[in-house]
């Protein structure tokens, strides 16, 4: 994602703001994006911490994982987003498209609504789970959304062998890949407003992952990302970039909401939150 956040230029913050706010911004002129974000339900590997297992390469839904999607479809909030959303854009990984799709099924039965697998919300990439099977595979089995090469999903997993050919494979290396590169991460969410903001519709679903989110809302904050590990891969790249801690999104000042959205995200935990253009 290195190469897409530089043709975008300077790195900069997204403004982020309280649903309550949504009328007096657009009476000010911007361009305002409603979100509802989910944290994936419970996967095979979330069950035990069982990350590195190759058995839960691209981890799907635990069955209490597929009850947790249908809990939430029948909450107030959902139903709402439901009616409302024009967009649902998930991760392509497996366990985030179950989950939009178990979550909301009445916009999933939507055809004209568009259901878009983003490469740049996957979750960071560091064990057997992190990895995403190939594009024709996970498109045969979920044949509602949209994987295209044009939104960043390769039909090889292109992001496991960049840190694969940085850190060696899981044989030799067990450790944290793309957690030691967070600037990378911070990158791809950058990379994510910015095609929300080239993107039509005014209020979005967004299925992702709860370290990726965390990085996003705490990249270059006070007290920076919680549990981050020593971030020595990519520093010699990262260490001539003069903007490189520049934060992901700006909270302006709202304590309250900032602490809404840097806390840890519970499986299949939705939060909605407007993005200001």
């Amino acid at each position: 994602m290195r190469e897409a956040r530089d043709a975008e230029g300077p790195r900069r913050s997204f403004s982020l703001h309280r649903v309550s706010e949504h009328d007096r911004l657009v009476g000010e002129g911007r361009d305002v994006r409603i979100l509802h974000v989910v944290r994936h339900a419970q996967g095979t590997h979330n069950v035990d911490q069982k990350y590195r297992d190759p058995r839960n390469h691209d981890a799907r839904l635990t069955g209490f994982g597929e009850q947790q999607c249908e809990a939430l479809s029948r909450t107030p909030a959902a139903i709402e987003a439901q009616r409302s959303a024009s967009l649902v854009v998930t991760s392509p990984l497996t366990r985030c498209v179950q989950t939009a799709l178990l979550s909301f099924p009445d916009i999933a039965r939507r055809e004209e609504v568009p259901f878009v697998a983003l490469e740049c919300i996957r979750e960071t990439v560091n064990f057997a789970c992190d990895g995403r099977r190939r594009r024709s595979e996970i498109a045969a089995d979920f044949p509602r959304v949209n994987f295209s090469a044009d939104d960043g999903v390769g039909d090889e997993d292109e992001l496991w062998a960049r840190y694969e050919n940085l850190c060696g494979p899981t044989s030799a290396h067990d450790g944290h890949r793309e957690s030691c590169d967070l600037p990378s991460v911070a990158d791809r969410g950058r990379a994510f407003f910015a095609w929300l903001r080239r993107r039509p519709e005014r209020e979005a679903i967004v299925s992702s992952h709860s370290a990726f989110l965390r990085c996003v809302f705490s990249w270059g904050q006070d007290g920076g990302v919680r549990a981050a590990p020593d971030q020595a891969l990519g520093e010699s790249v990262w260490g001539e970039l003069v903007d490189v801690n520049v934060p992901v999104v700006d909270y302006r000042g709202d304590v309250k909401l900032e602490y809404d959205l840097r806390r840890d995200w519970e499986n299949c935990e939705m939060r909605t939150f407007l993005v200001a253009f």
